[in-house]
């Protein structure tokens, strides 16, 4: 993340000095121009592995048989979860699908509504202990957001053309 928000020339020189980036790859869709999205998982993975040689740029990821394990050890990392392939089954783009499957590892945290969206749909501005963490865009159901309204006008400590700020005395609980 740190090279990922890294803006200026001279910093991103010096970074990737420090910090090399790493691509790790898991399939392939085309191939010397042609499309290899009516294969199956295994066979795009075989040629993948046949074309790149690991690196410290580049990388196949392995895969693992003990699917069950693999999430225990992503959730235990605080990552998002993993994706499941049927491995004979074709690559649909734009489209979801049954034979890619992700089983996502769900955090809870208490946070407190600081701010509200004026434009462009829904969006409450999440904090913990003061520290803007992010912006709940999911809306919850349309009581709350009704009883949520009245009584954040009470709370009300400023406003720009986006967003009214709230005192962040309201907690909620999210998942992501």
């Amino acid at each position: 993340m740190i090279r990922f928000n890294t803006k200026k020339e001279s910093a991103v020189k010096q970074i990737a000095t420090t910090l090399k980036a790493h691509f790790p790859l898991w399939d392939i869709l085309y191939l010397n121009g042609d499309s290899m999205l009516n294969k199956g998982f295994m066979e795009r993975r075989e040629a993948l592995s046949a074309i790149i040689q690991s690196s410290e740029t580049l990388s196949v990821t392995p895969i693992y048989e003990d699917g069950q394990a693999l999430f225990l050890k992503a959730k235990e990392l605080g990552l998002e979860g993993i994706c499941q392939y049927n491995p004979e089954a074709p690559m649909l783009l734009d489209t979801r699908s049954k034979d890619v499957v992700k089983v996502k590892a769900y955090q809870y945290i208490n946070c407190q509504i600081a701010s509200v969206r004026l434009k462009g749909g829904f969006g409450w501005g999440l904090s913990v202990n003061n520290n803007y963490v992010g912006v709940m865009e999911f809306p919850p159901h349309s009581d709350v957001i009704r009883a949520f309204s009245q009584i954040s006008k009470q709370l009300v400590r400023g406003e720009n053309k986006d967003w009214r700020f709230l005192e962040p005395v309201i907690t909620c609980k999210i998942k992501f």
